[in-house]
């Protein structure tokens, strides 16, 4: 009777165990306060994840990562966890409306305005660590690992640098935790305090970090730029090194130009959102506009009148002067033209109303962007080469590279074979 009884508790609590869910265990019930009180007497740090009831992400990052049994090991073992929600909604029970004014003030302290946010907290109940966004669990895991070392937790690095700390190896090494956890608000004024110290050929690497610390001539940055990026490894970052040079100049000087007296403005941390204002002039003469960038930049002058011609032309949808003027900067520039602005282009040149000799010049174009980009994201590439077979009227040409595009790479979001079915049947696709 003894030994069943025994067997029955071992039973129990076996299948207690099992049916226990992996996964982030999150603290309830109590208040921020608490939670400090808390994290000081185990001397644990704070995992606060700050969502919202209309967060899409925020619920992939519950259902994908959150349930996971290594992220759940860690964050239990390393973290006081605790959710917080940072919107209201008439449906709200007593435990979200006690957290309100805690809320309120988590939002203006520290800055959290976007969904989700993720704030870690040392023991002593100070921010130390920011992430942001929707993850992949083994990134999310290994950004919050920094969390608990001091070399990778941003607002202890943030404060050093604050307070005067310049070393290179430092401002490097901040840079990457401020891109990892994307503060785009402090990422410029470090890579100009790390760019100024530069003087070595420029590394990839530090093309692909002033791409995302520069859009501005008063940047330093786009000086380096200006005067090495020739010095760039690959051509691919030479492209993209005197892209970016040709772009912020086409900004500050060519835009309100073109634009009455308009801007552009850039958003998203790697300020990869534009939206232009002001009116489009309806009359433009292009040699006033040449002598304003000669008149600083005399050596770029010609090719970033030529790039603001192609912008112009796009606003006005004038397909066939922009492709002519695409062709004309693509054959004289096109090694100062990454594969990203060819892509673009071509792009538009897909899903405008253009003529089959268009199309014919534009698939030179996506040879062009396979040479530069060596080698990389080719798929999309051959997609557009298909597409444009297809509007120069080539059309068992584009079915079979297609098809090829199918068979090698797949077509994991079922929008290929759509496109090839109607392709075969003759339909207008593009």
């Amino acid at each position: 009777m003894r030994l069943i009884i025994l067997l029955a508790v071992f039973l129990f609590c076996s299948t207690s165990s099992a049916q226990e869910p992996a996964g982030i265990k999150f603290e309830k019930g109590l208040s921020w306060a608490q939670l400090r009180e808390k994290a000081k007497k185990e001397n644990k740090y704070i995992f606060l994840d700050c969502f919202t009831t209309w967060c899409g992400p925020c619920k992939l990052m519950d259902q994908e990562v959150f349930t996971r049994k290594n992220v759940g090991d860690f964050f239990n073992a390393s973290f006081i966890n605790v959710k917080a929600q940072f919107d209201s909604t008439k449906n709200d029970n007593e435990e979200v409306r006690r957290w309100y004014a805690d809320v309120k003030d988590l939002t203006a302290r520290f800055a959290i305005d976007s969904y989700p946010t993720y704030l870690f907290f040392n023991p002593d109940g100070k921010l130390v660590h920011k992430i942001k966004g929707r993850l992949d669990g083994d990134v999310f895991l290994t950004q919050s690992k920094a969390a608990l070392n001091p070399d990778g937790q941003y607002y202890r690095l943030k404060a050093m640098f604050d307070n005067g700390q310049r070393g290179a190896p430092f401002l490097r090494n901040l840079l990457n935790v401020a891109f990892a956890v994307r503060e785009s608000a402090d990422y410029t004024p470090i890579a100009n305090a790390y760019l100024s110290q530069r003087t070595d050929p420029l590394t990839t690497d530090e093309v692909n970090l002033l791409s995302a610390a520069s859009f501005k001539m008063s940047d330093v940055g786009f000086n380096v730029l200006l005067k090495r990026s020739r010095e760039a490894a690959s051509l691919s970052e030479r492209a993209k090194a005197a892209r970016m040079v040709r772009d912020i100049i086409m900004e500050e000087i060519a835009v309100p130009f073109l634009r009455n007296g308009g801007k552009m403005t850039r958003h998203g941390f790697m300020k990869e959102f534009v939206i232009y204002t002001g009116e489009i002039s309806e009359h433009v003469n292009w040699d006033t506009l040449r002598n304003q960038v000669s008149n600083r930049f005399p050596d770029l002058a010609e090719e970033v009148v030529m790039a603001s011609q192609i912008m112009y032309f796009e606003w006005q949808k004038d397909w066939s002067r922009f492709c002519a003027h695409t062709n004309a900067f693509i054959n004289k520039y096109g090694d100062k033209v990454d594969a990203d602005q060819i892509y673009m282009y071509i792009h538009s040149v897909v899903n405008a109303p253009v003529d089959t000799q268009c199309a014919e010049n534009a698939l030179g174009w996506v040879k062009k962007a396979m040479v530069i980009a060596e080698g990389n994201n080719i798929s999309r590439y051959l997609f557009q080469e298909a597409a444009l077979l297809y509007k120069a009227q080539r059309r068992e040409e584009a079915i079979d590279k297609m098809k090829k595009l199918i068979a090698s790479d797949g077509d994991p979001s079922d929008q290929l074979a759509p496109i090839l079915e109607k392709m075969k049947k003759y339909e207008k696709v593009f």
